[in-house]
């Protein structure tokens, strides 16, 4: 497991704290640690426990990848996943496949921190976020792909394409 340590600076730390760009490397990012905490457990507790589901497992997915995008904008476009397009009664699978079938199109939109209304993206290049969106969406055909094969009767094939999205420890 892998801790993210970020270096910081905060007047007040009630009011939030600034935290690098990890992409342009040439600004900072506005973040309220604990305002956001507040939100984000607000809408995970409204869904069921599925956005952090969700977060996890992209972050997931993110690593076994080489990081295309860092760690924090992958939980804010699973957040914003569940504020703009997440269906109501969707089962955890239900809002993983959706989730990564949307993402290519997070990666290629703008990203906000929820708090302030910051990008979190504006220092990636539109190479990069090329990359990552092609990678998203290489995801996302496994995904439907292994959902094709599942409603085949296929659960083994289909299952060999999840890890692939979700790594060696799906089961």
């Amino acid at each position: 497991m892998e801790i993210p340590i970020q270096p910081m600076s905060a007047d007040d730390p009630n009011n939030g704290y600034a935290i690098p760009d990890t992409y342009g490397g040439q600004s900072w990012v506005g973040t309220n640690p604990r305002k956001f905490q507040s939100m984000y457990n607000a809408v995970n507790e409204n869904n069921g426990g599925n956005l952090q589901r969700v977060a996890v497992s992209a972050k997931k997915w993110n690593e076994e990848n080489g990081k295309p995008v860092n760690s924090y904008h992958m939980v804010m476009m699973a957040y914003k996943y569940f504020q703009n397009d997440a269906p109501a009664s969707a089962s955890t699978h239900e809002h993983m496949s959706n989730f990564f079938r949307n993402l290519p199109q997070y990666v290629n939109d703008e990203t906000r921190e929820p708090v302030y209304q910051e990008r979190v993206d504006k220092g990636m290049s539109s190479k990069e976020k090329k990359q990552a969106a092609k990678k998203a969406y290489r995801a996302s055909e496994k995904i439907e792909e292994a959902e094709r094969l599942k409603k085949e009767g296929k659960t083994q094939e289909a299952k060999e394409n999840y890890r692939e999205v979700y790594g060696d420890d799906f089961k």
